[in-house]
Parts: C-alpha cells; sequence; structure tokens
C-alpha cells in the first residue's frame, strides 16, 4: 500500500495536472494563433510544397480562449493581424516568414545602366521569391528586350523594377498623330516633345495646327491621342 507521504505526492501530482489542464483550456493554444497568422499571409503554404511559412508566436504567450474562430487578415507585408472576436475580445499581429521557391529569371552576367537585355544575358534559377523586394520575372521572353535601369550584377534576381521599355520615340522625332472617334479615324503629321516608350502619354505637337496634344506612344514613330 502506498505510504502516506506517497499519497500526498500523487495528490498533489494530480492537482498539477488538472491545473494545467483547467490553464490551457483557458487560454487560445499558440498553434491556433500561429495557424490563423499564416493562413493569412501564405494561404497557398498547406498546399503547396515549395511554400513554407513560419509564424513568430512566442510559445509563452497567453490569451484568453476565444468562443469564436480566430479572424486573421494581412495587417502589411509579411505581418497578420489575428483577432478574436467574441465574449473576451483581443488583437495581436504576428510576423509570419515565407519562403517561395520557384524558377526566376536571374542575370548570367553583369550589365551596364540604360543596357538592353537579350538572352545571352539571362538565365533561369530556383530563387526563394518570397524574400524579394519586388516582383520577380519567370519567363526569359518577359525580359527581352528591356533595358536595365540600374547596373546589375550577374547572379541577381531580375525584378520588374530592375527593367525599363526601350524608348521608341525620341524628343523631335516626327510622329503619325492618331485621332480615333468611334468608327472615325484621322491622321495627322506631328514633332514629339519628349521621349517616350510603348505606353507612355507624351506631349506631340500638331505641325499644322501647331496645337499640343497629349498622345500615347503605340509604336516607333506613332502615337495616338488620348481623350
Amino acid at each position: 500500500m502506498p505510504t502516506h507521504a506517497a499519497r500526498i505526492t500523487l495528490g498533489f501530482m494530480l492537482a498539477l495536472s488538472r491545473l494545467a489542464a483547467s490553464a490551457e483550456s483557458t487560454f487560445e493554444p499558440v498553434d491556433e494563433i500561429a495557424d490563423a497568422a499564416i493562413r493569412a499571409v501564405a494561404p497557398d503554404a498547406r498546399t503547396d510544397t515549395r511554400v513554407n511559412a513560419q509564424a513568430a508566436v512566442d510559445s509563452s504567450l497567453r490569451m484568453p480562449k476565444c468562443d469564436q474562430a480566430l479572424q486573421s487578415l494581412v495587417a502589411r507585408p509579411g505581418v497578420a493581424e489575428v483577432a478574436c472576436n467574441g465574449t473576451t475580445a483581443w488583437k495581436l499581429y504576428v510576423p509570419v516568414k515565407v519562403s517561395r521557391i520557384a524558377e526566376v529569371v536571374v542575370m548570367a552576367r553583369p550589365v551596364g545602366p540604360g543596357q538592353p537585355l537579350d538572352r545571352s544575358m539571362l538565365s533561369l534559377d530556383a530563387r526563394d521569391t518570397g524574400s524579394l523586394s519586388g516582383e520577380a520575372i519567370y519567363s526569359l521572353d518577359d525580359a527581352l528586350g528591356y533595358n536595365a535601369v540600374r547596373a546589375l550584377a550577374a547572379g541577381h534576381t531580375l525584378l520588374r523594377s530592375d527593367l525599363t521599355a526601350p524608348r521608341v520615340i525620341r524628343r523631335g522625332d516626327q510622329v503619325v498623330i492618331v485621332f480615333r472617334n468611334g468608327h472615325v479615324e484621322v491622321r495627322s503629321q506631328g514633332k514629339a516633345l519628349r521621349d517616350g516608350a510603348v505606353g507612355d502619354v507624351i506631349n506631340v505637337e500638331n505641325q499644322s495646327s501647331r496645337r499640343q496634344v497629349q498622345a500615347r506612344v503605340t509604336g516607333p514613330g506613332r502615337v495616338e491621342t488620348v481623350q
């Protein structure tokens, strides 16, 4: 038979166990908070093996147990807002580190600012796109023909912000100005008053009227007035 001291020790341990269980049921599980944060910032982490997400939640965190499903949203890049809208409402911000491995365009060799990119300068490599400061490029064709905005080192992951469309019109160039109104199209000769790439809106001067108008560059030597 257990001794009196053993019975006291056993009773004390059972009391501690009940106290711990009670505490666990009183506080929101840390894992639930982390899962809610990840659902907001990286919803594809559960289904895509190339995506890994880790929520920075202190294991000693004690938030009141929520009597409703936790709500979460992206507060800012890399940070989730996790909230309980139940009887005991609370809100906290959870950093989430996400790594996304994908094959993206990288620089095969260095180039200088303003230099047009060709296929020999580019390659594809698997990189963590989750840590990039901008939008990656996933196809070589999407980078070909563009100019480098700045000097780019070999191995650099190419971003959309690294590229600029080549200028197809230079200031002083003679251009064809196209005016459209429904099915009516009128063309006139003009002069570009600034450089422009395809899609840019620039000022041009109509050579007949000497009036300045704004027009969108549609190709080399060709613009279309904007309404």
